[in-house]
């Protein structure tokens, strides 16, 4: 019996893209080293098919401003539109397929460095779910916020891996927490990079890699384009977190769905300037930009795999859609309370208002649109790979069916949700999905990175019970204020 560990989510960029939704493939060449830009600089996305972003892949940290440059500039372009570059690779058979972690090195950072180091050696591919920055009522510093995509990148060069990412809501449409402050609890704001969702996750796009193919050497990577204008905007689509692998004998896809009830969590009830710093009214967009690209790019991806013969699948990203009854089935979406802004009845109206059906819970697209996929393929084994709530999980969705003869009922055996267990036991432990054999094909796998437990502190560090100041910053007369001037903090605000 074989056993590879085939996925192992992190955050990988790659060299070369496709452009879904157009006939002609283009791939970008390997970019060339450059100058690290100013931090705070950000470059708007680009949302034209045949227009490849060329950023650093050298050195510590991803270049933060992109030179944008037409195929042609890029190589000789064939008449099929793609640009000569080198064909798939990987760097060889590794233990394990697709490996994956969630959260951030926080609190002992000398042993996350460890811990991917291992995944590096024994890996065939690396995906981050998201939540590269601590949450909730934390700074989001630009240099934090891509600081462990930075140590993957490195960990992808060093033993020529690929390396995905999917954004999470730390750091993305939890910022704003940082910003507003929480008053009951008497802590003032943070003093922060940035607070917007449209802030951050237009930084994530340009500085996370996701923009430039491949980042670690050069693989073949399927980027989403989809066409066309959000509804009720006039703003293009960015499917910018969207992309496809293939190996051997399985194929990996990244989508965007973060926590915080997808984009919609209204907190003004603990935040009550949430609406002044990051306005409820702009978050729908978000919302309904990704659901729209998560369903056209997982009909696309699996179809795709499909075809080519694949195995398996699996879909990364950062967020737990599902809930469970009594007894453990997953057989409900995530119905969390979401506030009063985005409640069932005002999303029903809005999507009414734009999709012509209603959308009642956040996460309803996703539940549905994984169920329908698992319904039309029930040959393929189709794995949902998750990071955001921190423990180690393996259902399958919709499973509640009784062993009785009778009408058939609706169960899709073939759909399994797995959740990696992340956050401070992240530093030591990572989760593989592994290709087995041809009955069935996926094996999920915890593992402890003996390196990284015996790195010091000895054993698995755990979060405090309570938040803690950012280092070397205190409140003092309900300021922030540095304590110390010459500490190298990573959450250094620039006042």
């Amino acid at each position: 019996m074989k056993l590879f560990s085939a996925f192992i989510v992190l955050g990988s960029f790659h060299h070369q893209a496709f452009a879904h939704g157009i006939d002609k493939p283009i791939f970008s060449k390997k970019a060339k080293a450059e100058k690290e830009t100013n931090r705070k600089l950000r470059v708007a996305s680009s949302q034209e098919p045949h227009v490849v972003k060329v950023f650093s892949v050298s050195g510590t940290a991803f270049s933060k401003a992109g030179k944008t440059e037409s195929p042609e500039v890029l190589g000789k372009v064939a008449k099929t539109g793609v640009v000569d570059s080198k064909a798939a690779k990987s760097g060889g058979k590794k233990k394990h397929h697709f490996c994956w972690v969630g959260s951030y090195p926080d609190l002992g950072y000398n042993k996350w460095l460890k811990m991917i180091d291992e995944m590096g050696q024994n890996c065939e591919v690396i995906v981050h779910t998201g939540d590269t920055n601590s949450g909730g009522e934390t700074p989001c510093m630009y240099d934090q916020m891509v600081l462990p995509l930075n140590d993957l990148k490195q960990v992808g060069l060093k033993y020529d891996i690929p390396v995905l990412y999917s954004i999470g809501d730390n750091e993305n449409n939890d910022c704003w927490k940082a910003c507003a402050g929480r008053p009951g609890k008497d802590l003032p704001p943070f003093p922060s990079d940035v607070c917007s969702v449209a802030d951050t996750r237009s930084f994530m796009i340009e500085n996370s890699g996701v923009n430039t193919g491949v980042i670690t050497g050069e693989f073949a990577v399927e980027h989403h384009h989809k066409e066309g204008n959000i509804p009720g905007t006039d703003e293009p689509f960015s499917c910018d977190f969207d992309n496809y692998m293939e190996f051997d004998e399985y194929a990996v896809a990244t989508v965007e769905v973060p926590g915080a009830q997808f984009y919609l969590s209204d907190e003004r009830g603990d935040y009550p300037t949430q609406d002044e710093v990051d306005p409820l009214e702009g978050r729908y967009k978000f919302w309904l930009n990704a659901v729209l690209c998560f369903e056209d790019w997982i009909e696309y991806t699996i179809e795709k795999a499909h075809s080519s013969g694949k195995k398996a699948i699996f879909f990364a990203h950062q967020a737990h859609y599902w809930g469970v009854d009594v007894e453990g089935v997953v057989d409900h979406v995530f119905d969390a309370e979401i506030g009063e802004y985005y409640n069932a009845e005002n999303l029903c109206a809005m999507t009414e208002r734009d999709l012509d059906r209603c959308i009642e819970l956040p996460f309803e697209p996703i539940y549905k649109g994984y169920r329908n996929i698992a319904n039309k393929y029930p040959e393929m084994a189709i794995y949902v790979a998750v990071a955001d709530s921190h423990y180690i999980q393996m259902v399958r969705q919709d499973s509640n069916a009784d062993n009785v003869v009778g009408e058939p009922v609706e169960s899709y055996q073939n759909l399994v949700l797995v959740q990696a267990d992340s956050q401070s036991r992240g530093l030591v432990i990572y989760q593989s999905l592994d290709i087995v054999d041809e009955f069935w094909p996926v094996q999920m796998l915890q593992h402890w990175s003996k390196a990284a437990f015996e790195t010091e502190p000895h054993g698995i560090q755990y979060y405090p019970s309570k938040r803690t100041n950012p280092p070397c910053w205190e409140i003092v007369d309900g300021e922030w204020v540095k304590t110390d001037a010459n500490c190298d903090s990573p959450f250094e605000p620039e006042l």
